[in-house]
């Protein structure tokens, strides 16, 4: 891929959040920015080169993309092998590839988002927000769901003729794409029952994460229609927080995964397995543990390498996503589900011997990791189209080579990126913004009365 011409700039379409609806869901510009500023961040760390090489050889790995983030920005991204071994497509700064469990951390930081403004308190009962639960969910609270410790097991017990794209599409005709919502999605497992009481004990599960996703669903749709839906709203409120498409250090790639949008993804990372002379082309999962397009909260979003890594940067502690208040809940122990600790949406403890902050993700027969060295300002994010060998060794050997900090502080220059690197002024972004604002607005208020009137 080349950086898109600068002429045609101004041509184009703004930079969006994922649309819902329509035959052209994911927005090509998101991804074309993306590589223009993550394109002079590559290429400057060959000790990174050196472990990521060999990591991959030695698990016999057909492709990663890495990122570094240190001193609050993402200073290096870098492909690795290839994301498409028939084509022999490279696996590059621009690949998208699924994140897998890593959804769970955008989740959470979505929620308290939510709890910021007053929407939702992490203690209120996911009852009070969804439809006809199971009585055994009776007290059970978004921090419970966040916190692996709802009781409810890993995947659903799903209601008979509601459980393939097809069935949710026939059941609410007037929701396109129905499998998107959560909230819609959870009416045909929320009879699930729990396996231990509310609060009780931790049992990692993903419908628990999948039940928040469903508050944020309908908190949106009924008070934030601008932003509504939980893929829209965590993509303005966790990817995007500045609101501002040229801020290098938001993220515009991540989208929820979906087989409708698959042929529109440019770039896709293919799975792959080694089979001791050469990689076999491993079958798309998209449909299996979840309806098509569902799953978005607990394991389903997709985003770029440098985008993982920006991911890290909401871990900061200084409120450019989330309030440092909510960073100290979110990184406060809550149960075991993961062995040494978790918090809200991501796993606490050490690694190579320093506090460390981190989540993985397993998905469509991809690994991913994002990990955050708090007092050394060093985070890192890789993806992966296999699931051999460890993707926390891959991790921890790239940060490796940034720790610990040595000599001056980090001076961070990327080149040059911004409106003014796309012949833009200040005007004709607003414009652009303001014009693209007012038509997601539109039709994501449109889609969220769509949506609540035909799932009740």
């Amino acid at each position: 891929m080349n950086p898109r011409p600068l002429a045609l700039a101004l041509l184009l379409p703004a930079c969006s959040p994922p649309h819902q609806s329509g035959p052209d869901q994911f927005d090509d510009d998101n991804l074309s920015y993306t590589y223009d500023k993550d394109l002079p961040l590559t290429g400057n760390r060959p000790a990174v080169d050196a472990a990521v090489d060999a990591w991959m050889a030695t698990n016999h790995v057909a492709g990663c993309g890495v990122s570094l983030a240190e001193a609050g920005h993402v200073t290096f991204v870098q492909g690795y092998g290839l994301r498409d071994v028939a084509a022999g497509d490279p696996f590059d700064i621009d690949t998208m590839a699924p994140v897998g469990s890593i959804s769970k951390t955008i989740t959470a930081l979505a929620t308290m988002r939510m709890v910021e403004d007053g929407l939702v308190d992490l203690d209120d009962e996911i009852g009070d927000f969804v439809l006809g639960e199971d009585p055994s969910w009776a007290g059970m609270t978004l921090r419970h769901g966040l916190s692996h410790t709802t009781g409810l097991p890993k995947w659903p017990t799903w209601t008979a003729g509601l459980r393939t794209e097809a069935d949710f599409e026939a059941a609410y005709p007037g929701i396109e794409r129905p499998t998107l919502f959560p909230w819609v999605v959870q009416t045909s497992w929320r009879t699930t029952p729990t396996q231990t009481t509310p609060g009780s004990a931790a049992l990692y599960s993903n419908i628990g994460v999948e039940a928040v996703g469903a508050v944020i669903d309908y908190l949106s749709m009924t008070y934030v229609p601008d932003q509504a839906g939980y893929e829209r709203y965590a993509w303005n409120t966790v990817a995007l927080p500045t609101g501002d498409w040229f801020d290098p250090d938001d993220m515009l790639t991540p989208v929820s995964a979906a087989p409708w949008r698959m042929g529109d993804m440019p770039n896709r990372s293919l799975p792959y397995s080694w089979n001791g002379a050469g990689y076999d082309r491993v079958a798309d999962e998209w449909d299996v543990w979840w309806p098509g397009g569902a799953g978005g909260a607990s394991g389903a979003w997709m985003m770029t390498p440098g985008d993982l890594g920006r991911l890290t940067l909401a871990f900061r502690r200084d409120g450019r996503v989330i309030d440092p208040a909510s960073h100290d809940t979110l990184t406060t122990w809550h149960s075991n589900a993961i062995s040494g600790g978790y918090g809200l949406g991501v796993a606490l403890g050490s690694q190579l011997g320093r506090t460390a902050l981190w989540h993985t993700g397993l998905a469509d027969g991809h690994q991913a990791m994002w990990l955050y060295w708090p007092t050394e300002d060093i985070g890192v994010g890789v993806v992966c189209n296999s699931d051999q060998g460890s993707i926390a060794g891959l991790a921890t050997a790239v940060g490796a080579t940034a720790l610990p900090l040595t000599g001056p502080p980090i001076e961070w220059d990327p080149g040059e990126v911004g409106p003014a690197a796309y012949g833009l002024t200040d005007a004709d972004v607003a414009a652009w913004q303001a014009d693209a604002d007012a038509t997601e607005a539109a039709l994501s208020a449109a889609q969220a009365e769509q949506v609540l009137s035909s799932a009740q």
